[in-house]
């Protein structure tokens, strides 16, 4: 029998578990050439944990960073997933409470954004949004600036 996870918000007590599971997040993203030091972590970790505008949702397997901002040119708001981390067969309880999230903070739209390693979508990860009513609508193209990390 599999075990129940309780997804909740994370608290300070929760960075010693997610940090090692920031910097596996952080070797796909497209910041990956750069070490990433701990103090940036636990920076991001305490401003996405003290900003009313933001959450992170755990549970023992993963962790699920969010926050809520103005749509596009205004139109409502929307719950934006920042990252999105968890072992495999765990991850849809944190979409779930990601959407439940969403209904709680009235927001008009729900965003989830997967990283693509050499520009291909995970077929899997496209097809489980798709059949939970996503549809892809924008592709985001990343240029760094010399001046960053």
């Amino acid at each position: 029998m599999t075990k129940k996870l309780n997804v909740r918000k994370a608290s300070k007590d929760d960075l010693e578990r997610l940090r090692p599971l920031a910097h596996v997040f952080h070797k796909m993203c497209c910041f990956r050439d750069k070490k990433i030091p701990d103090h940036l972590v636990d920076d991001y970790f305490n401003h996405m944990t003290n900003d009313p505008n933001a959450v992170i949702l755990t549970h023992d397997a993963g962790a699920l960073g969010a926050s809520v901002e103005r749509a596009e040119m205004g139109f409502g708001f929307i719950l934006r997933e920042r990252f999105f981390m968890s072992a495999p067969q765990t991850g849809r309880v944190l979409l779930d409470a990601f959407h439940a999230l969403a209904k709680t903070k009235k927001v008009d739209l729900t965003a989830l954004s997967l990283i693509c390693k050499n520009n291909v979508i995970p077929p899997k990860q496209h097809q489980q949004y798709i059949d939970m009513g996503y549809e892809l609508t924008e592709a985001v193209y990343v240029r760094k600036v010399d001046t960053c990390l």
